[in-house]
């Protein structure tokens, strides 16, 4: 819970930027749906772009003058950005079954578990992403690194999933303005909740 805690305090010290932050990401999330075909791509692209900015933002306490770093980062972003894809029609699905006309005994559960798979998976390949930056490894050995540390800690990861499955689930019912909340928060749990070996 400490990456909460130390999420919660960035928000707080910070909270113009954070709900800046927030609708940026809440933004992309709506302009995602009048996509067709590609807009999970576009989702995924776009919430990474604004990870790693909001990372930036985190260690330097200013917003990059240019984007080089993304520049190289291009690589690992397309990569993980099409595996993240799969993760953005598993969260519209979870919202799906909360619009369903099932009971919620029924959809509820089931809308969660959906939610807690796809933030565990947002955890392992945005680790992944920054680990191509602190280490300067490969995507395709940061991926697995990230995968195989996560698992390993997934008792320490299954409360954050489970209060953002939570989180997102509520969200359903303040009509998509918990995002603008919802995603600065994430970014900074899933940013302080990174392995910190070799960081620049």
């Amino acid at each position: 819970m400490n990456s909460f805690k130390q999420a919660y305090i960035q928000f707080k010290i910070n909270w113009k930027e954070s709900l800046f932050i927030g609708c940026i990401a809440s933004l992309l999330v709506m302009l995602a749906q009048f996509i067709p075909v590609l807009g999970p791509i576009f989702i995924s692209l776009g919430l990474l772009v604004l990870q790693l900015l909001t990372n930036f933002w985190i260690r330097h306490s200013s917003w990059p003058k240019d984007l080089d770093f993304l520049k190289k980062s291009a690589v690992s972003l397309l990569v993980v950005g099409v595996l993240l894809a799969p993760t953005s029609i598993l969260i519209g699905s979870a919202y799906g079954v909360l619009q369903s006309p099932q009971d919620l005994m029924t959809s509820v559960p089931t809308s969660l578990g959906l939610f807690i798979i796809g933030i565990l998976f947002y955890f392992i390949l945005v680790h992944a992403l920054i680990q191509t930056e602190r280490r300067s490894v490969n995507i395709i050995k940061a991926l697995d690194q990230a995968a195989l540390s996560n698992l390993r800690n997934i008792k320490s990861l299954a409360l954050p999933c489970l209060i953002f499955a939570v989180l997102f689930s509520v969200n359903q019912w303040t009509y998509s303005l918990g995002l603008i909340v919802i995603f600065p928060l994430l970014f900074y749990v899933v940013y302080f909740d990174a392995p910190k070996n070799g960081e620049s």
